[in-house]
């Protein structure tokens, strides 16, 4: 009965022009309208979900933005890509893969912390948000190989043939060294997101405005930044940054 009536009244405001939202998308609303506006005029075929943790933005993707194409799901974390491999057995476009991305192929000690979803490559610095530092304590390391995503990419698509990409980038301050590793498959990338941080947790992160620069470099720009939280004090400590590549809306893709 419940159901009915929520729908039965979201049916009678849509007329009328309204939306009707739980309090818990309020939030996010409007990064889920631009979201699907940009996936309709970019023609996204498919999503890269770089640093997953347990699938978060992969639940995001399909249950509030509603797109049904094929998703890819990377995280290097073990016990995190357990539980991805886990919820991925339902839906057969949802594939996930254990690895770390970089700029190059190399071992590295990875730090996982208190705190999976702050789990990084880089040392955590908690001096400016002593909030985070139960959760952004190093618990343990482990060593990692990197992959670079291009050889990633070519690897997938020798399965399956992958499209137009919205990447979206969340390892935790090491998203341009994932960048570094695109190569020439950037040209295959039609929009992207990253989080990037105003108030930094990590060591040796290079400011939030030089990160968006960097993309820019790319061939990307700036369509929107959606603030991920905020210190006591209303100071702004991450954004998603989306970006688009203008040129990518005409251009063929590589073979």
């Amino acid at each position: 009965m419940l159901r009915i009536l929520k729908t039965a009244a979201a049916g009678l405001a849509d007329r009328f022009g309204y939306t009707i939202l739980p309090n818990w998308q309020i939030r996010t609303f409007e990064l889920v309208y631009h979201l699907r506006n940009l996936f309709n005029v970019y023609d996204v075929a498919c999503v890269i979900d770089v640093g997953a943790n347990t699938g978060q933005f992969a639940q995001f993707i399909r249950s509030q933005v509603g797109f049904a194409g094929p998703l890819i799901s990377i995280e290097p974390v073990p016990e995190c890509f357990e539980r991805l491999k886990r919820d991925a057995l339902t839906d057969p476009d949802w594939i996930v893969v254990n690895a770390a991305l970089g700029a190059i192929e190399e071992e590295r000690t990875f730090n996982v912390m208190a705190n999976r979803a702050l789990s990084s490559f880089l040392e955590p610095h908690n001096d400016r948000l002593p909030q985070f530092a139960r959760g952004n304590t190093v618990e343990r390391t482990i060593s990692l190989r990197t992959r670079r995503l291009d050889e990633l990419l070519t690897e997938l698509e020798n399965t399956r043939r992958l499209g137009r990409i919205y990447l979206k980038l969340d390892t935790q301050g090491y998203d341009l060294e994932v960048m570094k590793g695109v190569g020439e498959r950037v040209a295959q990338i039609a929009a992207l997101q990253s989080e990037i941080s105003v108030l930094p947790l990590y060591e040796g992160l290079i400011p939030w405005h030089e990160g968006i620069k960097a993309f820019k470099e790319y061939g990307f720009e700036l369509s929107g930044l959606w603030p991920v939280n905020r210190t006591p004090q209303l100071e702004v400590i991450e954004f998603d940054c989306v970006m688009v590549r203008p040129t990518q809306y005409q251009a063929e893709l590589p073979p």
